[in-house]
């Protein structure tokens, strides 16, 4: 194809359509009616070698518009078009799904438990035995099942941390290896104790090895409370468990810790929860393995407050972080009259029931 040159009238028609806001291909194709053949290229040519002066918005609208000719693109169906939220129409929907949760949820808030008989209650809390570390006394703690299954008139509330559950998001390598058994056999272990003691039991309480670290890693689920929830009430944070003894009722307030801590005052998060929580009779937690009784008056009211012990007496990161005493295996008991509305606190099962043998002596298990 032979070349020719550029004359001024084709400059000044392609500059003038450019102005416009023609593209080069538009132009190209508008100029061609008039026999003036000039590609898009050639065109770019003279723009970009200053032959064809244009300023800068002018130039780039040449490059980026679209042939004028062609139509405006637009979209038959899309989305954002025909998108609504409303939240007033979302609202039922989640109302609906909350009852459906709260419905096939495990935990409960309060539980009531009638109890008819003709001598006292011994209720003996259990915490943070952790079934599964090396540390733990598994003599102590057979011995302390056949107590509990061959005592009369004693039940026990279960307050978190049945298993060790160390996971390997825990920030101590030593702690995860001082498990005797996997998390998948703690589980088992633990169940199959449960289910041989389950008439004894009066309610359970979350812990934070036995729930809440689970909950925090892989699907953010615990089997735990679905266990605990199938042989007794099941309380995932603060629970109040009404205990009537004849028609004597006790206020038994209960979780695996409560919030407050004193090096001065054991019973500091137990009574601080008296004052600042709710009302109750006798407040029990666990979580920081060294047991506390006591006893003091509340809005005129005695009120009690019991902190458990635990079963793992022999651990290096407890030894580190908390003592470095061996702890003995005690698990405070709380004795309820049956006759008259009166609570007693004791350090430990065996001395609860020496008491209550001391009148009736035909409930030892002696």
């Amino acid at each position: 194809m032979t070349r020719t040159k550029w004359t001024d009238r084709e400059r000044v028609m392609v500059t003038d359509l450019l102005r416009e806001g023609y593209s080069y291909a538009a132009v190209s194709k508008i100029i061609s009616e008039d026999g003036i053949i000039r590609t898009s290229n050639s065109i770019r040519h003279q723009v970009r070698r200053g032959h064809i002066i244009l300023p800068t918005e002018d130039r780039l609208r040449a490059v980026h518009t679209s042939v004028s000719q062609v139509p405006d693109v637009y979209f038959a169906d899309k989305r954002s078009e025909e998108r609504r939220f409303n939240w007033r129409e979302w609202t039922p929907a989640i109302q609906s799904m909350q009852k459906l949760k709260k419905a096939a949820g495990w935990s409960q808030t309060e539980a009531t438990v009638k109890i008819k008989t003709d001598r006292p209650v011994i209720i003996q809390f259990l915490s943070d035995l952790h079934l599964g570390s090396y540390g733990v006394n598994y003599d102590a703690f057979k011995a302390l099942t056949d107590y509990i299954l061959s005592t009369p008139n004693l039940y026990v509330m279960l307050l978190g941390d049945e298993v060790d559950f160390f996971h390997k998001n825990f920030p101590s390598a030593e702690a995860i290896f001082s498990q005797v058994m996997s998390p998948e056999e703690q589980v088992m272990f633990f169940e199959s104790w449960l289910e041989e003691i389950k008439d004894k039991v009066l309610c359970i309480t979350w812990g934070n090895h036995s729930e809440a670290w689970a909950e925090k890693i892989g699907f953010g689920i615990s089997f735990l409370k679905d266990i605990k929830a199938k042989i007794a009430p099941y309380f995932n944070g603060i629970g109040k468990a009404r205990i009537f003894v004849n028609d004597i009722e006790y206020i038994f307030v209960l979780s695996h810790f409560f919030k407050g801590f004193s090096m001065y005052n054991p019973l500091h998060g137990v009574f601080n929860a008296a004052r600042m929580v709710t009302d109750g009779d006798i407040f029990a937690q666990g979580h920081i393995h060294e047991p506390a009784i006591g006893k003091i008056y509340i809005r005129g009211k005695q009120t009690t407050g019991l902190r458990c012990g635990s079963i793992k007496v022999d651990d290096n990161y407890g030894r580190r972080y908390f003592t470095p005493h061996t702890l003995k295996v005690d698990y405070p008991s709380v004795v309820l009259n049956h006759e008259y509305k009166d609570a007693n606190p004791f350090f430990d099962g065996e001395s609860a029931l020496q008491s209550v043998a001391g009148v009736f002596p035909f409930i030892s298990n002696k």
